[in-house]
């Protein structure tokens, strides 16, 4: 080792350099990850570390490529200065001449982007690389559009369909109702009744004779009851007779399930 470097590396910055250096060699990189952090052999102990336990870890992993993995520890092992720490092959490569190491260092070829990274102390969760975080950007912005777009026409939509039923109401409440005209003759009997109209189930009946008002409570009141109980046949239940100046004077409604009916003078 040529010199000492001013800030010693530290144990996730050792990890994820190897990590790095694997590359698509492992498939579990994430769990590695989590194995290799637990591991207290992996400490940086007097500016020197041990990559015994690395090489343990990685042949007792199903995937164990021995090829990637010296490649991977080799590489590690390249950037000593960098790094400002001794680092110590495993046994298994212990017996490699300096030129041997560089030969197999040279298969490695992780992102330089992602090593600078590291070796520049910015550590990140593993498998979330620089390109992986560009290639994200777009697609994630996009989405976040198409969402806004969605919820601004779900908006539309509920507004248009508030002001829908507002405006129904206001028409509704605002609007005359809408009377159809009615033979008198079919109900009247002795009342003297002009003109009738009917809207919903109500019947509202001129009187154009004001003698009638003159006539025996009584006798009056049965014959409201008789044309109400005529009008019944079309569902009509309320019949109110108004004078010439549209003031009710007699009103007669059916009420209950009985469907008794009740008359008043005004």
């Amino acid at each position: 080792m040529s010199g000492s470097h001013p800030s010693s590396a530290t144990k996730n910055q050792l990890i994820d350099l190897v990590l790095v250096a694997l590359g698509s060699s492992h498939g579990g990189l994430k769990a590695l990850r989590g194995v290799l952090g637990s591991d207290p052999r992996l400490a940086v102990l007097g500016s020197s570390v041990e990559l015994q336990p690395v090489w343990e870890i990685l042949e007792a992993q199903p995937d164990f490529s021995r090829d990637a993995a010296i490649a991977a520890l080799c590489y590690v092992k390249g950037h000593e200065d960098t790094l400002g720490i001794q680092i110590r092959l495993p046994a298994a490569l212990s017996g490699l001449s300096p030129s041997e190491r560089t030969t197999h260092a040279a298969a490695c070829r992780p992102p330089r982007e992602e090593v600078a990274r590291i070796l520049a102390g910015e550590l990140r969760p593993i498998g979330v690389t620089t390109e992986s975080i560009r290639s994200l950007q777009k697609p994630a912005a996009r989405e976040w559009s198409r969402r806004q777009l969605i919820g601004l026409g779900a908006a539309a939509v509920a507004l248009l369909s508030t002001l829908l039923v507002v405006y129904s109401i206001a028409s509704t409440m605002s609007s005359a109702p809408s009377f159809k005209r009615l033979d008198a003759a079919e109900f009247a009997g002795d009342i003297p009744i002009g003109a009738a109209r009917m809207w919903g189930t109500e019947v509202r009946a001129s009187l154009v004779d004001p003698t009638w008002l003159k006539q025996p409570e009584a006798r009056r009141r049965k014959q409201m009851e008789l044309a109400l109980d005529r009008l019944s046949s079309r569902n009509l239940t309320t019949l109110i007779v108004e004078d010439e100046s549209n003031r009710q004077r007699a009103t007669a409604q059916m009420v209950g399930r009985s469907r008794k009916i009740l008359v008043r003078f005004y």
